[in-house]
């Protein structure tokens, strides 16, 4: 089985790097087609862009920037419209693949060039990493479904036009991608719920197949190593708690509840001068901190052997993040038998079960997060809730499980 992955860009952590990785060492051929790579992987080809292409698309992303602008949206999202894209359904890895799994296409495929790959006749796989294959341009939705009626009007644009920006894009999709037959991947049940509900793509098969981990980099470490790869001695007198995303000050991974949550309980409970905050991610959020907390910030981090670290050194891993598909750092975090704390949303519940591996929290409700961090502090005697999540982990997202899923997939299509 010859399986190739279309992904606008890949790093050595990216969910379809690891399971290319997952799927080869299956015995299957799997190949990533990418425009941008910052990983040493094997079988990866990059695709160059021949000067018209790069013109046009230059010449599109400026107006769009510029489309943005006429909305005063404050919130600061991803969105992208993906208008333009490059015609890969005539090159030969194309043509001798068996199966086509796309994954992030931003800027690389337009819905016009999905339509040409459709036109080969090939399977065509689609996982939905977020929301962006079937909404107006927004990966995160922050609760919106309006995606479901045609979008325009967009709350996330504070746009009160019918026929605005996300209205066209939307309409784009469905002229060339509505009815076709394209099968979806959720990573989570969460993301199947939308899919399913979707303007465009509601009639296409769905299933849901998580991401995978690598459960050799990301395990239980002892004291010796945590403290060798963090060049940090852990004071175990105190609790240490960890906050991380990619880049902090995007509003939805929730680092303003942590930061309500923190000073709720300096106010109320003398366990928070005992306290060291870690956080981890890009952003200007600093200042941000309470400054009653003992707090360490660690940049953002490349390495996973040293994110592994720094769960294994939190006590409590807290992620309050309000909409969220299946976020890699709740998984890696248990994985690492670190337990966590997080609301009720998104594909959360998928990993984290209620007080057996951590606390699901009612949505953006900052009393109950709070009320969460205090009941994991009490009870993971022994570790015991991080173990039950290092067993889930193990036992539902595992390269072996994970990818075993795709290629039960994949020959059902092809049969």
């Amino acid at each position: 089985m010859n399986v190739v992955h279309i992904s606008t860009s890949i790093s050595p952590s990216s969910a379809n790097t690891q399971l290319q990785r997952a799927l080869q060492r299956k015995g299957i051929h799997s190949l990533i087609l990418t425009l941008k790579c910052s990983t040493a992987e094997t079988n990866v080809q990059e695709v160059k862009r021949k000067l018209p292409h790069k013109v046009k698309a230059l010449l599109f992303n400026r107006w769009f920037r510029m489309a943005l602008r006429r909305y005063k949206t404050a919130d600061r999202m991803p969105f992208s419209a993906s208008r333009t894209g490059i015609n890969l359904s005539r090159l030969n890895t194309i043509k001798n693949a068996d199966i086509i799994h796309l994954h992030w296409i931003c800027d690389f495929l337009s819905p016009k060039m999905i339509r040409n790959l459709l036109s080969t006749g090939k399977p065509v796989v689609w996982t939905c990493h977020d929301s962006w294959p079937f909404t107006g341009g927004c990966h995160v939705r922050y609760g919106c479904s309006r995606y479901r009626q045609g979008c325009g009007e967009c709350p996330l644009l504070h746009s009160t036009t019918a026929k605005d920006i996300t209205y066209r894009i939307l309409k784009t999709k469905e002229k060339y991608l509505s009815g076709q037959k394209i099968s979806f991947i959720a990573p989570s049940n969460w993301m199947k719920v939308h899919i399913e509900k979707s303007r465009v793509f509601g009639p296409c098969l769905c299933k849901v197949i998580p991401n995978t981990i690598n459960t050799v980099t990301f395990r239980e470490l002892n004291d010796l190593q945590i403290q060798d790869t963090l060049a940090y001695v852990k004071d175990k007198e105190k609790l240490h708690i960890l906050f991380g995303a990619t880049d902090v000050d995007i509003p939805y991974k929730g680092f303003r509840y942590l930061s309500e949550m923190l000073e709720i309980l300096h106010a109320r409970h003398e366990i928070s001068q005992n306290i060291v905050l870690h956080v981890v991610g890009a952003g200007g959020y600093r200042n941000s901190i309470p400054k009653d907390y003992e707090h360490i910030c660690w940049g953002y981090i490349r390495e996973p052997e040293k994110m592994a670290a720094l769960y294994n050194l939190a006590d409590i891993f807290i992620y309050p993040s309000i909409d969220d598909n299946l976020p890699n750092m709740v998984m890696e975090s248990l994985a690492c038998a670190t337990p966590v704390v997080a609301f009720r949303t998104g594909g959360i519940p998928d990993m984290v079960v209620h007080m057996e591996n951590g606390y699901l929290a009612k949505y953006m409700d900052t009393q109950d997060l709070l009320k969460g961090l205090l009941w994991v502090a009490e009870h993971n005697a022994e570790n015991r809730l991080g173990k039950n999540g290092h067993m889930k982990i193990i036992q539902e997202f595992s390269e072996e499980i994970v990818a075993q899923k795709h290629i039960q997939l994949y020959r059902e299509l092809l049969h």
